[in-house]
């Protein structure tokens, strides 16, 4: 017993033996270097025991030319720019200007949806201003934008103008709207007059709408531009996002909701007179277009001239929308912020190109506003030509007088010169 106590003292106190050393791991690697070769090239066998990360691919290369080409045209674009905004001030101050005075001065001024145009040229020009007061400040150099004073009422402006140059063009369609679906109702509700009380009350509207740009805009001193102040940029996004929708969606929505509305009903309008069109009604009606007042053929030609309108504005806002809609959304799609901003400068100029160009719609499509626009002119061209008569000096060359006294037999007596004594 005492020999078996003692044979289990010593194993528990005897010193552990240490395990052997597991045998080293070993890899086999397969290097094959080319020496007379510049690029070496090495083999790793076996592929298993490794995680091999591929690069990312690329576009295909079809897409990536393709985006190659649209970046180098957003560049050009945006170099033309310094020339293109002030190319495009000039002309649109002229042509809205022009476009003002044959709306104002001749019978197109008793037609219900003129007015309209009138105040779509008046708001064209006020948003031209704005912009280009901006160009000065951020192109040129020229610090107007950032100063005190200038720099709210001017981001004020620019918001109004906008707001009233799309909105003008969503009332002249609605009022085309009710000329088409109620034309008995036509006489009362679509006057010269509520055209005008319409008109005071969009523009009493945004200034009431946009008065927070006067308290939430100032300029910077540090980078000499007109910004949102900082403790209003969360509230200001959100406003923002009402913009967008207000001025940017909505119009745009209504817009094509009424040119599908008309165009349905105009099918319905051809269709009834097609099926119940004979001989002696066509030539009454001919005849009845042909002895036409020129009230209702300017109002004809009022009606071309808001569809060709309306269509201009949603070829030239549509891209300007969604390039706005998408830029509340650049994170969640993972889009590059600099190639929208560069699409978005793009989309821009086309924008601001629609703000001048409408005299020339409007000479495009309306034989009577061509004719308007050209007695206009004329009219201009004689009240310069009879100022500059006015301010010339006497002339003190001798006269010359023609005689026409003579009797039936007598010949004609020759001019004469008559010198003064004085």
């Amino acid at each position: 017993m005492a020999d078996m106590s003692v044979n289990v003292l010593s194993v528990w106190n005897a010193t552990p033996t240490p395990s052997p050393p597991p045998p080293p791991i070993t890899l086999d690697i397969d290097i094959d270097i080319d020496i007379d070769s510049s690029i070496n090239k090495t083999h790793w066998r076996p592929y298993n025991n490794f995680s091999h990360h591929r690069p990312p691919r690329g576009p295909p290369p079809g897409v990536e030319f393709m985006m190659t080409m649209f970046k180098t045209l957003c560049d050009c674009v945006l170099q033309v720019q310094c020339y293109g905004d002030p190319i495009v001030f000039v002309v649109g101050l002229l042509s809205n200007l022009l476009t003002y005075l044959v709306f104002t001065r001749s019978r197109f001024r008793k037609v219900p949806s003129v007015p309209y145009l009138s105040g779509i040229a008046v708001a064209d020009t006020g948003f031209l201003c704005t912009y280009f007061l901006n160009t000065l400040t951020y192109i040129y150099g020229y610090p107007i934008m950032s100063q005190k004073g200038l720099c709210q009422y001017g981001m004020f402006a620019n918001y109004v103008f906008l707001f009233l140059s799309v909105w003008y063009t969503v009332a002249a369609m609605v009022e085309k709207f009710i000329a088409v679906y109620w034309p008995l109702k036509k006489g009362a509700l679509c006057t010269v007059f509520r055209a005008k009380v319409v008109l005071v009350s969009l523009a009493v509207m945004a200034i009431v709408s946009y008065s927070y740009v006067i308290y939430f805009f100032g300029p910077d001193p540090r980078y000499g531009m007109c910004k949102p102040w900082q403790e209003f940029q969360d509230p200001y996004q959100i406003l923002m996002v009402l913009d967008c929708i207000i001025v940017f969606i909505a119009p745009l929505l209504v817009l094509i909701t009424l040119i599908l509305l008309i165009i349905i009903r105009n099918c319905e309008y051809y269709r009834i007179s097609s099926a119940t069109e004979n001989g002696p009604t066509t030539t009454t009606t001919e005849s009845t277009l042909r002895n036409k007042s020129p009230s209702s053929q300017n109002s004809l030609q009022a009606t071309e001239m808001v569809s060709a309108l309306v269509g201009v504005v949603l070829v030239t806002h549509l891209p300007n929308s969604v390039v706005r809609v998408l830029g509340f959304f650049t994170t969640q799609m993972n889009i590059e912020k600099t190639l929208l901003m560069k699409i978005s400068s793009v989309v821009r100029q086309v924008h601001l190109v629609s703000f001048a160009l409408k005299l020339f719609v409007y000479l495009a499509v309306s034989r009577r506003y061509r004719k308007h626009t050209q007695k206009l002119l004329c009219c201009g061209k004689e009240c310069v030509v009879s100022v500059c008569r006015c301010g010339s000096p006497a002339d003190v060359d001798p006269q010359r007088i023609s005689l026409r006294d003579h009797g039936p037999g007598q010949p004609a007596v020759n001019t004469s010169l008559m010198q003064s004594d004085v």
